[in-house]
């Protein structure tokens, strides 16, 4: 099914070259995870991140660079992820190098409990019907069913294929709607490598190491919203500001 939906996603362009700033601002402060936890809940068990390595303003000065801050469709401010730069960014020399892949994170546990934890308590500080449960519900639901899918043999490799695979097989194909049952098993083969450098992305005409990935990369790398977006108008709308993401 992810190899349908890989070999689906290429037309015949690459939907222009995309604004390299608008890129950049909508890495760091975009929606694209979909949704995420109440922003004021997030720091109140989290608490602030003062490294901001990211150089981000605002709020969003305080998040960790694996998380962004965000209105969600709803228009409640959230705090989700993990982000494309948790995953295509790390430090190198005490100074953080955006595309550098990461490979100090550890996926060698399932985390899936944590999206429990927090439901429970967000449940109980707003309310199950509140605006804030309704931006967190999606995102948790996908966390949740695809944590135990995503564990790694040891720290260092990243699932993000894994994930992708993982998120895709609970939605429809085609209006990305999320199913009650998956739409097909998920193989218990972790796929898990190295992050590739993404100075790299400016010579291929397909983007990942199996060759497959040609033609709209912007639509491709908007699977990193399959976990906690909530509808096709939705993914359509990051897909187009992915556009400017792979400007920059």
């Amino acid at each position: 099914m992810l190899t349908l939906f890989l070999l689906a996603c290429q037309p015949h362009d690459r939907r222009g070259t995309g604004d390299v700033e608008a890129g950049r601002d909508y890495l760091l402060y975009g929606d694209y995870v979909g949704g995420g936890i109440p922003a004021d809940f997030y720091f109140s068990i989290v608490g602030e991140d003062p490294s901001n390595v990211l150089e981000r303003t605002g709020r969003a000065a305080r998040v960790s660079r694996t998380f962004n801050l965000f209105e969600a469709a709803n228009g409640v401010e959230v705090v989700g992820g993990i982000t494309c730069l948790g995953c295509h960014g790390s430090m190198l020399d005490g100074t953080f190098v955006i595309g550098r892949g990461e490979t100090m994170r550890d996926y060698s546990a399932d985390e899936s409990y944590l999206f429990s934890v927090a439901r429970t308590g967000i449940q109980n500080t707003y309310g199950i019907d509140s605006p804030e449960y309704e931006a967190f519900r999606p995102w948790a639901r996908g966390g949740q069913v695809v944590a135990p899918d995503i564990v790694a043999p040891f720290a260092g490799p990243n699932p993000a294929f894994s994930v992708e695979r993982a998120a895709v097989a609970w939605r429809d194909p085609e209006t990305l709607a999320w199913q009650d049952q998956p739409v097909f098993q998920v193989p218990e083969l972790v796929m898990a490598g190295d992050v590739p450098p993404w100075w790299n992305v400016r010579k291929k005409t397909r983007l990942y190491y199996t060759a497959m990935g040609g033609g709209d990369l912007a639509t491709l790398i908007s699977q990193v919203s399959m976990v906690g977006l909530e509808t096709r108008e939705q993914f359509d709308g990051i897909a187009d500001r992915m556009v400017d993401v792979l400007a920059y």
